[in-house]
């Protein structure tokens, strides 16, 4: 990503209305990480998702700037350190 944004400037995007949104719209996003390589780090301005699959496989804390994810992949990921869109298709949203 060669530009920075805030989250909150993704709040007026469709998919980001319709889904559930639970942290701070100020945290600035500058870069893309794939889950797997942001496991243990401190990555507090890269965006990624997860599936429930991979999500079941994380074995270190998260920090990530914006976690995109659903519901159920939620419940298992609720107590890292991200903020979190909750949607229905996490991967067509990333």
């Amino acid at each position: 990503m060669n530009k920075s944004f805030k989250i909150e400037e993704l709040s007026t995007e469709p998919f980001f209305q319709s889904g559930k949104f639970i942290g701070n719209l100020q945290t600035s996003i500058d870069k893309v990480s794939g889950i797997r390589e942001s496991r243990g780090l401190e990555y507090s301005n890269a965006l990624s998702w997860v599936n429930e699959k991979n999500a079941k496989l994380i074995d270190a804390p998260l920090r990530l700037g914006l976690l995109i994810l659903s519901q159920s992949t939620f419940e298992l990921l609720k107590d890292h350190s991200c903020n979190f869109l909750i949607v229905d298709n996490p991967r067509m949203v990333f």
